[in-house]
């Protein structure tokens, strides 16, 4: 028996509806319920608040070329409504949220594949040599005090489960091969910065790597590859590979590029220390960058005694560095080389708000937008970026290339320096 529930539907769909379901009933020999939305007149609208389905009394679907679908997601065993799940998202699902952004990768740095880089064929899948195994049972057996105990690291920024041995095997190799560190130079590491080895190749080592190669001038030859110099490793801590490249390390660089301050191969080959007479200094350049540039205020008065000392090649003026040019430009260099290829910032203002609205629009007037407060054009963005391994041929979702954005656009000078 088939029963209609007309609530809402015209009474020529109700019929077409039931002629088709009682072809497919009688075809396969099953009976069906063929049951309406609601329409809910509580408002003034007529609001959709079910979904028109058909169920059988057995498990027999339609076909492929039925009308309606058989939607069972909201009903338990007994054909009742589930309980809503409250929960937070984490412990709702077992993997992380899917991305809503999709042009994601153009706020990635040297995390594309590129002929030039001496590690593009690197992967999970490459054989691990037998002196990497004897090294790690040395760890495990107690004496670099790597222990596989779960509750041993409760505390790990990295490790949300136990140590895969996988992942550690690849982080010794890879530093061994790719960054010219000795054995006992990991163990020293390790023992400075314990999560080292439980972090993953791809993800952290490779583009801090690159970027120490790369933007610091620190790869010296070693064969067919290229590693670390041994001064560079030298003046760098182990929590170096443990840091934030996108958000903290590269924005900071560029900063000190732009603003004419000592930057890459200075910073560690102790050369400007020697020619200004801070020889005697405890720590190198590198190591005081990578202590004073996570917080703004702290950065910026790492920039002015700089730029005392050493002078800046930019800066004309005498106004000081304040910590709100540094996050203004900070903010630029994170909306990555789209942003700066599309000229998109002019309207992007230090308190977050966007000429979208009429409230928004008296905003122009009062504060300055970023790129003001920066003191910084698109075209060089542009040039920062990809100098920081941003990279110029990535296309966003329909295929539009940054040429293709940058003319489109109007942004002549930024065109100019993707070119």
């Amino acid at each position: 028996m088939v029963t209609i529930e007309m609530m809402g539907i015209p009474i020529a769909t109700s019929l077409t509806l039931l002629a088709a379901t009682w072809l497919h009933a009688n075809a396969f020999g099953q009976r069906s319920i063929l049951s309406s939305s609601c329409i809910s007149r509580t408002t003034g609208r007529r609001r959709h608040v079910g979904r028109l389905r058909v169920q059988l009394d057995s498990t027999v679907a339609l076909g492929p070329d039925a009308l309606l679908e058989n939607d069972t997601d909201d009903l338990d065993n007994r054909g009742e409504a589930k309980p809503m799940d409250r929960r937070p998202h984490e412990q709702r699902v077992s993997g992380p949220r899917k991305a809503r952004r999709l042009n994601h990768p153009f706020q990635h740095l040297y995390r594309h594949s590129d002929p030039w880089f001496d590690d593009n064929d690197w992967n999970d899948t490459i054989p691990i040599s037998g002196e990497v195994y004897e090294f790690y049972g040395d760890l495990q057996s107690g004496s670099g005090n790597l222990a596989l105990d779960a509750n041993a690291h409760n505390n790990s920024t990295f490790a949300q489960q136990p140590i895969d041995v996988k992942t550690s095997l690849l982080a010794i190799q890879y530093l061994s091969v790719h960054g010219g560190y000795t054995f006992d130079e990991i163990r020293d590491m390790h023992a400075r910065f314990p999560p080292l080895l439980e972090m993953d190749v791809i993800r952290h080592f490779r583009p801090k790597m690159r970027f120490l190669k790369e933007c610091l001038g620190g790869a010296t030859a070693a064969g067919q590859v290229k590693v670390l110099s041994p001064q560079l490793k030298a003046h760098l801590p182990g929590n170096f590979f443990g840091s934030r490249l996108e958000r903290t390390i590269a924005p900071r660089h560029a900063f000190l590029v732009h603003v004419g301050l000592p930057s890459g191969k200075s910073l560690w080959d102790d050369a400007l220390k020697t020619n200004h007479n801070q020889k005697g200094s405890d720590k190198s350049l590198l190591e005081e960058f990578l202590l004073m540039h996570r917080k703004p205020k702290q950065f910026a008065a790492m920039c002015n005694k700089w730029r005392n000392i050493y002078g800046s090649t930019t800066l004309k003026d005498n106004l000081p560095i304040t910590s709100e040019q540094i996050v203004a430009f900070d903010k630029l260099f994170q909306r990555g080389i789209l942003s700066a290829a599309r000229d998109d910032s002019a309207y992007s203002f230090t308190d977050g708000s966007h000429e979208n609205g009429s409230a928004n629009r008296k905003n122009t007037n009062i504060l300055p937008s970023l790129l003001q407060t920066a003191n910084v054009t698109s075209a060089q963005l542009i040039q920062y970026l990809i100098q920081h391994g941003s990279n110029p041929w990535e296309a966003d979702v329909r295929g539009a290339s940054l040429f293709h954005w940058a003319s489109g656009c109007g942004n002549l000078d930024g065109l100019k320096q993707l070119v």
